[in-house]
């Protein structure tokens, strides 16, 4: 073989190993682990009155040192259900998937601090080094690896429609059928990019700082659904 190819290969295959090394490194310092039992810290921010039912058998959480996220399943009147109809039961049919996603280097942001941007082009986004949860399902979150944010904007791509704002002293947000959003910092660079293509889901997104402890909360549904939903949660 010649030795300008063999020089050839080994280089690329120095510069694939490499990036492997790197990629993982990233992974190992930057990435989300999962946790099964997190999901108690935030079980507070539902409303008393449906705790019972909120599933939490399946509760868990993906957790770095700046961020943790923590999936609940809330499922109206199933507390009533008895142990045959919860096995029988698919939760697509009238679960309300509930995310509460605490930034902790944020506690200091305000709620009115936090930009909403509507009908921004989202088509072509995409994070070029981070990672993606729950790839599979039929929201997939792409983060980047190691991000940061000294202020959050959220931007809300032009396929969807926002149905309604809501601002309180302490969280606002809006309710709608989303496309796409993501939340980009200060320097509006995408850290965080959610994506629903190639169905909508209509969504409560809320901002929430109580206790300097900032929050996002994001509760989404394959069925249409209003702001009477927040009744479910513990906003004080």
């Amino acid at each position: 073989m010649d030795k300008k190819l063999k020089y050839l290969l080994r280089a690329v295959a120095v510069v694939i190993i490499v990036y492997i090394i790197y990629f993982i490194g990233d992974y190992m310092i930057h990435g989300h682990s999962t946790d099964w039992k997190k999901w108690k810290e935030y079980s507070y921010l539902f409303d008393d009155s449906i705790i019972q039912d909120v599933d939490t058998f399946i509760a868990s959480s993906y957790v770095t040192k700046n961020d943790i996220q923590t999936t609940f399943h809330y499922i109206p009147n199933d507390s009533g259900r008895t142990i045959e109809e919860k096995f029988l039961y698919n939760p697509k049919d009238t679960a309300f998937r509930v995310f509460f996603w605490e930034f902790k280097k944020l506690s200091h942001v305000k709620v009115d601090e936090v930009d909403i941007r509507a009908n921004q082009n989202l088509d072509n986004l995409k994070l070029k080094r981070g990672e993606i949860l729950d790839s599979k399902s039929d929201q997939r979150i792409s983060i980047h690896f190691g991000f940061e944010y000294e202020k959050m904007i959220i931007n809300v791509d032009n396929h969807s429609k926002v149905n309604k704002y809501i601002n309180e002293k302490n969280y606002k947000g809006f309710i709608g059928s989303i496309n796409r959003m993501s939340f980009s910092n200060e320097n509006n660079e995408h850290e965080i990019f959610i994506d629903y293509v190639p169905f909508q889901k209509q969504v409560l997104f809320l901002i929430y700082n109580s206790n300097d402890r900032f929050y996002i909360i994001i509760i989404d549904s394959d069925k249409y659904f209003d702001e009477s939903i927040m009744r479910i949660l513990n906003l004080k």
